[in-house]
């Protein structure tokens, strides 16, 4: 088979786990061969990929998948695949089309009939045929859907694994059948066997029963195949063949809820810490079925004896026998609502509108885990007789109203008495969360994907992952910015970037605020965002004065972008659980801080004495400085916010950290005036077209004296056209010994800085040994190393590699049509003719004339303004190709105004295609292409395309009357990689 096809054949099966789907039609395919392909998945790699390739070891061929597909009816599949197959077999498309057709024939009734003028639905009653391990593919019932999702195992294989279902092997029973513990090879471990007792009764009532029973395990079959999540039971497999249907579970060593809470067995009582678990637990599976499936998936039985707990206490949904599909649209539930047409369930558990009106909803469900929370929190059951009342609604509603006559607190009734006392907990989270709900309190708005935050004064918060921020009121600071408190629009949202791959979080501070709180404009801002809320939360507040905060849930698409490269990037998945649309950041509170509080309280000294030289007109400079890793970029960052905040209009950075560039791709010095706030990492705020930028071309220190050469230019530049009362912070290299260190010390010779602030964060590394002639306004920093997020697993640091190629992922961002690195084929690429396009390449790199092409074919490049001391020859001494120009020592500065990715070569047309964010329109003439060392595309560019096309190739011979001349640049190339690429001269 053809590579491209399989890669879309692959892509396909891969979107949704529709592999698992024909996993289960395929001879030869065994349980452990998919859990093999899931555990390949978990390294994202393609599943599908895998589970082809072990299918093709047993001998089958292309056609044999495509009868496969045929058997599936996965048609889209077939006709991908069908140029591979034998032409004998084309026929099984039409017989899969002609089927679908008469499965999907709608039936009518007549007009005027009872049915067709009824608008509310009922839900229908299913009758299903007898079970058979082998069912046609036209079966249309949920017996069907339930096998494509799901493996089959023999009854044989049962009966081995439960020890013929022998009594001690009894885990649990219920209406509609028994559970056994197994064990099972093809698994590897315990699994949990549901044997359905389909009744023995020849009775007309008997047979009623068995249907239903059957009719029940089929629908749970159904639902626990379509749907994976967390905390949702697993289902491995099924048998159909036996005297008993049986379904094949993952194995709960902890058993149900129910039993933990009674403490059945001897078990001990659960903690509150557990219980607060698996009430989260419990709720998030339940949010999935809610909002996960086009429409929602109602449970109908949700109850403690449903919520099952594995060794690690995670909660888990399970017996999906009541489940159904619900509505979609509330509007569509108001005219046409879905009528269940009998009652079912526990009745303890089922809301009083349920039973009167039989309306179901999702809300069914809710009134039911509002049951069980109460069961958590008190420890009775759902329904007792030997309790009055004996209902746990009315109990806890009794027991409220005594509570309240005695004057003592509902919870000294109602708290179960066996869990173990708050004070004895081992564990401080919980005490850390009730902390955190008296201080931090969350509010929705009326657009979802904003979230109010009423932090009170003293808090401190760290922020990791990604979201915008403003402040309605209250006093705060943002890493050592001040917030202003503002209006609810968009244009003052702050973006706040602090991922936990690296390491570093958003330190959020909330102040005791000054004597001009305005609560009456605070609650007219509120009630513009949170129309519902807005009284409840000026209740809460009173007349006390904390911040309150408007977050943005909403990532821009340089975020979205750079967080769908790296696993984990943003925030650990652990801390979503795979809610939909879950916030892409995570609040905590924590104390600390990257700078000391002494040295902390010594750096605001030392900017207040410079602020007030500042004031007189003196332009001020300051050199932070460390060894690589030490936290150097987040003390520049931080040094810029502090004179943003007190009022400094006129601060610069002067970026000449070649390696990790604040502003630019890597391989740049320049001179920024920054106007906002830097509270993200660099990929986040790129600028797309550089003012005052020189390409050094490498990211090492290959030529010092052409780095200081251009950082002279640089700083002459900042004294010359800055503004009186100016600040410049110097982004220094994290090179402090050696040839670094002496660099640096000529830097300091040149500036002569105002301050020198040395950050370091290990004792034993090599630090910087600055000139002890020279009276230097000097202090150190000692830094606090991040400790991450309690409860997590430590990640690995990003290597400094990654960083500069998510730099550049940043900087091309911009021009994506959706955020996503695989769209960047389709950006439209500028159009640049040979005769006006000059080549830069480093002498290191310069091959022959005939090879320049594949040489800057792919590469990222550096757009530099023409010099006239360069002297360009043209390539192969012909007048219309390109001028070719060599850079070595010699060569002058070249000032960069952006970067480009060379897209492709026509040589028949005599263009360079180049894709930037620059606007080449607009240049009075074509910039140079420049080549630096050590500083290429990122290999991430190459294969982030899911079909493995490669959009940067020169044009191919059969291109040649090709009316677009963009055809040729998107067609697939033999050589793929940006090492082996085609070459025409």
């Amino acid at each position: 088979m053809k590579r491209d096809i399989l890669q879309q054949i692959c892509d396909i099966l891969d979107t949704d786990n529709t592999w698992e789907t024909i996993a289960a039609y395929m001879p030869g395919i065994h349980l452990k061969d998919v859990e093999a392909c899931k555990k390949f998945a978990s390294f994202s790699q393609s599943p599908s990929k895998l589970l082809l390739r072990v299918w093709c070891a047993k001998g089958y061929t292309t056609n044999h998948l495509y009868q496969l597909f045929a058997k599936t009816k996965l048609i889209r599949l077939m006709r991908i695949i069908k140029p591979e197959v034998n032409e004998k077999f084309y026929y099984l498309e039409d017989k899969v089309l002609n089927l679908s057709r008469k499965s999907t024939k709608p039936k009518v009734n007549p007009p005027g009939s009872q049915s067709a003028s009824r608008c509310k639905k009922t839900e229908s009653k299913e009758s299903s045929p007898a079970p058979t391990q082998s069912t046609s593919s036209s079966t249309h019932d949920p017996l069907r859907v339930a096998i494509e999702g799901t493996l089959p195992v023999t009854y044989m294989e049962l009966l081995q694994a439960t020890n013929g279902f022998a009594a001690n092997m009894i885990i649990g029973k219920g209406g509609y059948g028994t559970v056994y513990k197994g064990e099972m090879s093809a698994t590897g471990g315990m699994v949990a066997v549901k044997r359905l007792q389909t009744g023995n009764d020849a009775s007309p009532h008997g047979s009623k029963v068995g249907k239903e029973r059957l009719r029940q395990s089929l629908t749970e079959l159904r639902t626990l195949a379509r749907f994976r999540h967390d905390n949702i039971l697993p289902i491995y497999a099924y048998s159909l063949e036996g005297p008993e249907p049986c379904l094949v579970y993952q194995f709960m060593a902890n058993g149900s809820l129910e039993d933990r809470l009674l403490c059945r067995k001897g078990t001990v009582p659960l903690t509150w810490d557990q219980r607060r678990e698996i009430s989260v637990g419990a709720a998030r599976g339940l949010l999935f079925l809610h909002s996960f499936a086009k429409t929602p998936i109602i449970h109908g039985d949700i109850k403690t004896a449903n919520i099952l707990l594995d060794k690690h206490m995670e909660a888990k949904l399970g017996d999906f026998g009541l489940s159904r599909d619900g509505q979609v649209e509330a509007e569509a539930m108001e005219k046409c609502p879905l009528i269940a047409s009998h009652i079912k369930g526990t009745l303890a558990y089922l809301a009083p509108e349920f039973i009167t009106s039989k309306i179901l909803t999702t809300k069914l469900d809710v009134y039911s885990y509002g049951i069980v929370l109460l069961e958590i929190a008190s420890g009775q059951r759902a329904y007792s007789d030997s309790r009055e009342p004996r209902g746990l609604v009315e109990y806890c509603q009794v027991n409220k109203e005594l509570a309240a006559f005695n004057k003592i607190r509902p919870r000294e009734i109602l708290i179960d008495k066996r869990c173990p006392q708050l004070a004895n907990e081992c564990q401080k989270s919980f005490l850390d969360i009730l902390i955190e709900m008296q201080k931090v309190v969350r509010y929705e708005c009326r657009d979802k994907n904003l979230e109010i935050y009423v932090v009170q004064p003293g808090e401190r918060l760290t922020i990791y992952g990604s979201c915008s921020i403003l402040c309605l009121a209250g006093n705060a600071s943002i890493n050592d910015y001040v917030l202003p408190t503002v209006s609810c629009e968009s244009a003052n949202f702050l973006k706040i970037s602090a991922p936990q791959r690296m390491d570093v979080p958003a330190i959020l501070n909330v102040g005791n605020s000054a004597s001009n709180y305005k609560h009456q404009r605070l609650k007219f801002r509120l009630k513009e965002v949170a129309p519902k809320n807005h009284e409840k939360i000026m209740e809460l507040i009173g007349t006390s004065q904390p911040a309150v905060f408007i977050f943005s849930k909403v990532l821009d698409i340089a975020e979205e972008t750079v967080s769908g490269l790296i696993a984990n990037f943003l925030i650990h998945t652990a801390l979503q659980k795979q809610i939909i649309l879950p916030p892409h950041f995570h609040i905590a509170r924590d104390d600390f801080s990257i700078i000391p509080q002494p040295d902390d309280n010594k750096l605001k000294q030392q900017l207040e004495k410079l602020n007030s030289v500042r004031k007189d007109g003196q332009r001020v400079s300051i050199i932070p400085f460390g060894h690589k890793g030490a936290g150097k970029s987040h003390l520049m960052r931080n040094i810029v916010n502090r004179w943003l905040s007190i009022g400094c209009d006129n601060v610069y950075v002067l970026d000449c950290d070649i390696g990790q560039s604040e502003f630019t791709p890597s391989g740049c010095l320049s001179l920024h005036k920054v106007t906002s706030p830097i509270i993200g990492k660099p990929y986040g705020h790129q600028k797309a077209k550089f003012d005052n930028a020189f390409f050094y071309g490498d990211n090492s220190l290959r030529s010092p004296d052409l780095y200081l050469d251009i950082f002279e230019r640089l700083w002459n530049k900042f004294k010359a056209t800055s503004e009186p009362g100016s600040v410049c912070v110097i982004n220094t290299m994290g090179w402090v010994t050696d040839l670094g260190g002496e660099v640096l010390t000529h830097i300091m010779d040149i500036v002569e800085p105002d301050l020198c602030v040395e950050i370091y964060r290990d004792s034993t590394e090599t630090r910087f040994q600055y000139p002890k002639n020279q009276k230097l306004n000097y202090m150190e920093i000692f830094a606090n190393n991040s400790h991450g997020i309690v409860g997590l697993p430590a990640q690995k640091k990003l290597p400094s590699v990654l960083i500069r190629e998510l730099t550049i992922v940043g900087y091309f961002s911009s021009m994506l049509p959706k955020p996503s690195l695989a769209s960047f084929p389709k950006v439209t690429p500028y159009k640049l003719n040979f005769q006006n396009t000059t080549i830069c390449v480093p002498v290191d790199l310069l091959v022959q004339d005939c090879h320049i092409f594949s040489s800057i074919n792919t590469q990222l490049i550096a757009l530099c303004l023409n010099h006239s001391e360069l002297k360009p020859r043209k390539l192969c001494g012909k007048e219309d190709m390109p001028s070719l120009c060599v850079i070595d020592g010699n060569s002058p500065a070249l000032q960069c105004i952006g970067y480009g990715i060379v897209r492709g070569v026509n040589v028949d047309e005599k263009a360079i295609f180049v894709v930037s964010p620059v606007d080449l329109r607009e240049l009075d003439e074509p910039p140079l292409l420049v080549r630096g060392m050590r500083i290429q595309t990122p290999a991430m560019f190459f294969t982030s395309d899911p079909y493995n096309r490669c959009p940067y190739v020169l044009n191919l011979p059969e291109q040649k009357n090709a009316q677009n001349n963009l055809d040729g640049l998107y067609q697939p190339s033999v050589n793929t990689t940006q090492f082996k690429r085609s070459r025409r001269c």
